[in-house]
């Protein structure tokens, strides 16, 4: 009876370690892709902000040849038209940089959502399967003279039935409701 206890709290040790490695590997994982994330958005923004310069410098050099050509009068008009210009620039850059910030902070905000259901939904497992064994135990423990057919038996005859509504549902031999893979291994 001893031996039944010590092997199942090992199981249920290494069951737990299991868990907690999936739970880190996934962990960095999340990290990882925010990391490979931001350095697209980096390199995305210094790539806009090049191409923005490179415009602005021939926008400037544009100007300077024709202010040196044209009169006076059509030079007031180029200094307002390059002043636009530079506004509108600098309007479209402000643009870029916040779409690919609020873009980032919608990436950042997805990963730790997804991060969160995986824990939530590894917790739930390993909660169900120490509920299971401790179960198990406990029967085993108070009767020693069970065979593994007997807990098969508590254990089906025991179960809840859920989602009774679903199209897969059968009564397999001993009048009981179950899915048809469920039938098959009963």
């Amino acid at each position: 009876m001893v031996v039944v206890i010590v092997v199942v709290v090992v199981v249920v040790v290494v069951a737990l370690v299991v868990v907690v490695v999936v739970v880190v590997v996934v962990a960095l994982v999340v990290v990882v892709v925010v990391v490979v994330v931001v350095v697209v958005i980096v390199v995305v923004v210094v790539v806009v902000v090049v191409v923005v310069v490179v415009v602005v410098v021939i926008v400037v050099v544009v100007v300077v040849v024709v202010v040196v050509v044209v009169v006076v009068v059509i030079v007031v008009v180029v200094v307002v038209v390059v002043v636009v210009v530079v506004a509108l620039v600098v309007v479209v850059v402000v643009v870029l940089v916040v779409v690919v910030v609020v873009v980032a902070l919608v990436v950042v905000v997805v990963v730790v959502v997804v991060v969160v259901v995986v824990v939530v939904a590894v917790v739930a497992l390993v909660v169900v399967v120490v509920i299971v064994v401790v179960v198990v135990v406990v029967v085993v423990v108070c009767s020693p003279r069970l065979t593994w057919r007997d807990m098969q038996h508590i254990v089906v005859m025991t179960a809840r039935l859920v989602n009774l509504k679903a199209d897969d549902w059968v009564v397999n031999g001993i009048g009981r409701k179950g899915t048809t893979l469920s039938c098959v291994f009963l």
